[in-house]
């Protein structure tokens, strides 16, 4: 340490430290008593007897001993510990004094200030001219902040003063603590050989505990080895024989399970090749009723090759090769093999007793029918034949040189899944044997075989309704392409909804009712179905009975009947699909149609009331229009009975045309949003201030969200994936096309300029004016509607509404509504045939010719379809306004219609919800 330098612990030579923990153990104190008393007391305790320490660092040949330096360095050192000792006391005398100056100054300047405050006080003020001599008061003030100020250094310094004498007793009070807790050691012996001997003892020590370390960690790493020795020689024993056992099992497992599947597949395969050989047999008794029918004719004999190849004769062929086989088949195959044996040869005695024509000449039209004759002949010939050459294949004849083939072991693949595979081209077969039946129906016959008399004709008619009966036709199956479209469109449609229209209508909304709107739209769509589940989808799609032309009845009610197994019909003739998907298909079309209605009144309307609408709007409104307008016995039931009523919803007997939903949706719906809109209200500052859409972005993401779901909507409605189905998708395409156009034009050439909110409003009315006509349309007739539409609507949303003074907030009735009539009565012109379109199918012409499947396509008469799509408009308007004006209204006297002043003023979002939807 340099002179002057403040004291610090850390200044002190480790060396230093070391010799005072020497002396203090000479003098039996520990080195913190020994410190109080030497530096802090200034007592320097005698040294005991000893050699003197040294602070001089040991050389080699001392072996670097603390205890053996010379006398000086202990006095060096005690030296330097008197000298650390004053100079503490000197700073602390040096403190004290400097803290009495302070006082001594602060209370001379304290004096002072009372001495001058006094004098100010008592020097009267004199008054001004004119006024009023006032009563003196002393004037302290400019004083106040000079003593103030003074008391502020002063509680600083002392302040600082506390600090400095807090610091230096923790440090005196550290340097204690640590000296205190140094641990002392005993004194090494002074000599050179005294501390060899020393050192050494210590060495040996340690050594010998390392040794019985090493020791008790050798015992302990036997006894660890010899355990585990005897765990290891018993466990690896019982695990083999544990894992033999169990591998045993398994073996065991497996091979019944082999046997059993073996047998099951073998009386499977058994079982369908006799099925097999039955059809063969009726086909051939089925051949023998026709020849029998048959005139007698002259045939010409067949040629030798011909004649080898008869049928008796390559089912007697056959059966041999069976018999050969026989005896390497298992005991269970053999019953089968037996039973094969014996109908193969029952059809060759039936081929071959039947009497061959005798040559000579026939009748005219005789070599037709013999022809037909060798034909059939043929064929059976050649199947024999591949029979028995498959037979050779997989299981070749035995040598005669050969020793008898052992017993089949049962894990063996049985003989009956090899003998299936002859008839493994079943399917192939039966098309061989249609196209046979077309050459027969292509023969050309003679008009003398044509006029032949009534009595050689009867019986071949009376033949085969003795010999086998009509047989019942078999109930449609669902295709699975379409049920794969149904499914895909309901997905789609769920995509209008959300997320699409929620951000459509969500971005025209104002900041603050932007999560409101959001919230009303899913609830509303939630809602709608388990409605649609519960009641909906019975009241829309079954028998009303009494009131069968308005509404359905309770034979669905939560979901009665409808499993898995149950198909509902479609447009076509024998084309059903899943019931359940097309619940869920429909189920979407009665949610979007209640959301669609938020529109008219969105910024205003309470929650509480958009719940209970989402429940009784539907009920009153939106189930009756659907079963009025889409409920029908189906094309089967129209075909199989043409002259009977046709059982139907009103609108649907009108003979009115509505693909999609254009008056079942979105009439509906817009009439709804306009009834909603007066008995609600305009919105509070509607037409005095600007109501802007809050994101133009959402509202454009939203529309092309609703175009994609659109082709769900209308393409999937034709409930089949058909030409049809990819009309109505073209449709949508350009309808909506050149909506959207129409309406950027329309903008452009009224208000000078285009806008997105118009580009957006665009597309949306042509997706509603397609929706009726989608089916029906053609493409050119879907851009002229969409072109029509535009201007329509855009007149409305403009000019009508600004005129009467509606808040139809979001244009649900000026797009959706107009939209629509302007689409369904569009339908009644753009489905005639002569302009493109699909035309109307005539179901009671479908099984005039025989054939279910192919009808025709009705008269159009422009007049009367036009007329019926009139009718159907006005009923759903008139239906649609009745029943909105009653839940409206019994919502507004129940549970309350709109939100307070205040919660409008605020914003649904944080009144209703607490939450917002933005937080920047």
């Amino acid at each position: 340490m340099t002179a002057g330098a403040p004291w610090s612990v850390k200044g002190i030579d480790p060396r230093a430290r070391e010799v005072a923990k020497e002396l203090a153990a000479r003098a039996g104190m520990t080195l913190g008593e020994w410190l109080n008393r030497s530096i802090l007391e200034g007592e320097a305790p005698p040294p005991a007897a000893g050699p003197a320490p040294s602070v001089r660092g040991p050389s080699p040949a001392e072996g670097r001993d603390p205890f053996d330096r010379p006398e000086g360095e202990l006095r060096r050192l005690t030296s330097v510990l008197d000298r650390l000792a004053d100079r503490l006391e000197g700073s602390e005398a040096r403190t004290g004094a400097a803290i009495s100056s302070l006082e001594s100054t602060v209370r001379a300047t304290l004096g002072r200030l009372e001495q001058a405050v006094a004098s100010a006080s008592a020097q009267p003020e004199v008054p001004p001219p004119g006024r009023p001599e006032a009563r003196p008061e002393p004037r302290t003030d400019r004083y106040e902040g000079v003593l103030r100020a003074l008391e502020g250094a002063l509680g600083r310094l002392a302040a600082q003063m506390q600090e400095g004498e807090a610091r230096t007793r923790d440090t005196l009070q550290d340097f204690r603590l640590r000296l205190e807790r140094a641990e002392t050691r005993p004194a090494a012996p002074a000599s050179g050989v005294d501390q060899i001997a020393f050192r050494v003892g210590e060495i040996q020590d340690r050594t010998a505990a390392a040794m019985n370390s090493l020791r008790e960690a050798f015992d302990g790493l036997d006894q660890r080895l010899a355990h585990l020795e005897s765990a290891a020689g018993e466990g690896i024993e019982g695990r083999l024989r544990e894992m033999s056992f169990r591998l045993g099992e398994r073996l065991d497992a497996a091979r019944e399970e082999m046997s059993r599947e073996l047998s099951e597949t073998s009386g499977r395969r058994i079982s369908d090749l006799e099925r097999a050989l039955s059809d063969l047999s009726g086909k051939v008794a089925r051949l023998e009723r026709e020849a029998s029918a048959l005139p007698p004719v002259a045939v010409a004999p067949s040629p030798p090759e011909e004649a080898d190849r008869r049928p008796s004769e390559e089912a007697e062929r056959i059966s041999e090769i069976l018999r050969s086989r026989l005896s390497r088949a298992d005991p269970g195959q053999a019953a089968s093999i037996a039973r094969l044996d014996d109908e193969i040869s029952r059809i060759g005695d039936r081929l071959g007793a039947r009497p061959e024509p005798e040559p000579g000449p026939g009748p005219e039209g005789s070599d037709d029918i013999s022809r037909r004759i060798r034909q059939s002949e043929d064929r059976t010939a050649r199947l024999l034949e591949e029979a028995r050459q498959r037979l050779d294949a997989h299981f070749p004849p035995p040598r005669a040189d050969a020793a008898p083939a052992p017993a089949r072991p049962p894990t063996q693949a049985p003989v009956e899944s090899r003998l299936l595979s002859l008839f493994d081209d079943e399917e192939e077969e039966e098309n061989e044997e249609e196209e046979y039946d077309e050459e027969e129906d292509a023969v050309p016959v003679s008009p003398a075989a044509a006029a032949a008399p009534a009595e050689a004709a009867a019986p071949a008619a009376a033949a085969p309704v003795e010999a086998a009966p009509a047989e019942a036709a078999p109930a449609p199956v669902p295709d699975k392409g379409d049920t794969t479209w149904m499914l895909v469109s309901t997905v789609l449609v769920l995509l209008m909804i959300l997320p699409g229209l929620a951000l459509f209508y969500g971005g025209l909304v104002r900041q603050k009712n932007m999560l409101s709107m959001l919230m009303q739209v899913g609830v509303v769509t939630v809602i709608g179905m388990m409605a649609w589940m519960f009641w909906g989808y019975s009241l829309a799609f079954s028998d009303g009975g009494a009131l069968d032309k308005f509404v359905g009845g309770a034979g669905r009610l939560f979901l009665k009947d409808v499993t898995p197994a149950s198909n509902v019909a479609t447009f076509s003739t024998g084309v059903v699909i899943p019931e359940l998907v097309f619940m869920a298909f429909q189920m979407t079309f009665a949610c979007i149609t209640a959301a669609l209605v938020l529109g008219g009144v969105a910024e205003r309307m309470k929650f509480a009331a958009v719940v209970v609408f989402a429940v009784l709007w539907p009920l009153l409104s939106y189930y009756p229009l659907a079963h009025m307008v889409w409920w029908w016995a189906g094309p089967d039931a129209v075909a199989a009975a043409p002259k009977d009523p046709i059982q139907s919803g009103l609108l649907w007997g009108f003979g009115a045309l509505d693909f999609a939903g254009g008056t079942v949706v979105h009439i509906n719906a817009g009439i709804a949003a306009l009834v909603g809109a007066l008995i609600l209200g305009p919105r509070k500052g509607f037409g005095s201030e600007p109501m802007p859409p809050h994101s133009l972005t959402l509202t454009m993401t939203g529309a092309g969200l609703l175009w994609v779901g659109w082709f769900g909507f209308n393409a999937g409605s034709n409930l089949e994936a058909n030409g049809y189905a990819g009309l109505a998708m073209v449709n949508t395409l350009v309808a909506t096309a050149a909506a959207g156009f129409s309406w950027v034009v329309t903008e452009w050439v009224t208000r000078k300029r285009a806008s997105a909110l118009g580009l957006a409003s665009g597309l949306v009315a042509g997706l509603v004016a397609i929706t009726p006509a989608a089916g029906f349309s053609g493409p050119v007739g879907a851009v002229v509607l969409g072109l029509v539409v535009s201007p329509v609507c855009v007149f409305f949303c403009s000019k009508i509404k600004n005129a009467l003074k509606y808040d139809d907030s979001l244009d649900a009735f000026g797009i959706h509504a107009i939209g629509g009539i302007v689409g369904a009565i569009a339908t009644g012109l753009l489905v005639n045939p002569a302009w493109g379109g699909a035309g109307v199918v005539d179901y009671t012409t479908c099984a005039l010719d025989g054939d279910i499947s192919t009808c025709d396509t009705a008269a159009y008469v422009m007049s009367t379809q036009v007329l019926a799509q009139v009718k159907a408009v006005l009923v759903a308007i008139g239906w649609s306004a009745i029943a909105s004006a009653i839940v409206f209204f019994a919502i507004k006297y129940t549970v309350g219609l709109r939100s307070a002043v205040d919660s409008e003023e605020e914003g649904l979002d944080i009144s209703e919800f607490g939450e917002r939807a933005y937080h920047n």
